[in-house]
């Protein structure tokens, strides 16, 4: 019995051989055409990625940005061969910026990664501006979640994370005051 490890980045869909041989026999052998033996498997990848979604500030000021940070890291066992995470714009809020890897069309925000080696992690940052007139108290929620992947993943239950943030109001009131004429005269009426 032999037991090997196949290494994370082994080609997918690709055959895997091993021969076994009788090296020396201190005996004559009377079939000699038998003293080896190849066995060949396919080996396929299977690679589980983990989304996982943080916003900051949180609580979030309405009329301000928040930043949407998501992390996909490859718990494995195999290299990642590429996939695509996708993102709803929240409503109540607007679109401002994403990382490079990712872009925005019709309020959702793809992201692309080429791969993932096993135990690596990719991080992308989408950030919006939350509407000035979002209820206060009321809660923005925001899910990123893997849309394929070119590596099967034997855990879906991972696949998406969702962030979910309180949102309160804040308004800065100004008070300006003048008075007319400057300068006032005693006896006279001042606005």
């Amino acid at each position: 019995s032999l037991t090997i490890h196949i290494g994370s980045d082994y080609a997918d869909n690709s055959p895997l051989s091993n021969t076994a041989s009788i090296d020396t026999n201190q005996t004559t052998d009377p079939v000699p055409g038998n003293n080896s033996d190849t066995e060949t498997v396919t080996v396929t990848r299977r690679a589980d990625l983990r989304v996982t979604k943080t916003a900051a500030p949180d609580p979030a000021t309405a009329g301000t940005d928040e930043t949407f940070t998501v992390k996909v890291k490859n718990l494995g066992p195999s290299d990642n061969a590429g996939y695509t995470l996708t993102d709803l714009v929240p409503s109540g809020t607007s679109f401002v910026s994403a990382s490079g890897a990712c872009a925005e069309a019709s309020g959702t925000v793809t992201c692309t990664s080429a791969g993932l080696a096993l135990n690596a992690e990719d991080m992308f940052t989408i950030t919006v501006h939350v509407d000035p007139g979002f209820t206060d108290g009321g809660t923005l929620t925001n899910t990123a979640s893997i849309a394929s992947s070119a590596t099967a993943d034997p855990n879906s239950a991972n696949d998406s994370s969702t962030s979910t943030t309180t949102v309160n109001r804040s308004a800065d009131l100004r008070v300006t005051k003048t008075a007319a004429p400057d300068p006032a005269t005693a006896g006279t009426d001042e606005t």
